[in-house]
């Protein structure tokens, strides 16, 4: 079976330089390890799609988040519905656990 990986970027720059072959001046440093991602692109193994920042889960483990921010990328993390009692919010409530391409 052929095997798809789905990469979340919320970079636009960083979607552009993986999928466009151009070189330019700002790029000609980059490691042969983008290549190899490239190449993954083109062959249609991997395949990078958009995502807000606000959606971006991988900032939990990059970044320093506010409480709130981080609660809510742990809660998606493990699958966890927060309850209006457990945070306080009919917002939170409301909201359900969906991969970031239902969210769009």
């Amino acid at each position: 079976p052929k095997v798809i990986c789905k990469v979340f970027e919320d970079n636009k720059s960083c979607i552009e330089i993986a999928t466009n072959h151009k070189t330019r001046a700002r790029t000609k440093h980059l490691s042969v390890r983008l290549h190899h991602f490239r190449s993954y692109v083109v062959n249609k193994i991997i395949d990078i799609q958009h995502i807000s920042t606000n959606l971006q889960m991988a900032d939990m483990f990059t970044k320093p988040l506010s409480k709130d921010k981080f609660e809510f990328h742990r809660d998606k993390l493990m699958s966890w519905i927060p309850t209006a009692s457990s945070r306080g919010s009919e917002k939170i409530s409301r909201l359900r656990m969906m991969t970031p391409i239902q969210q769009l």
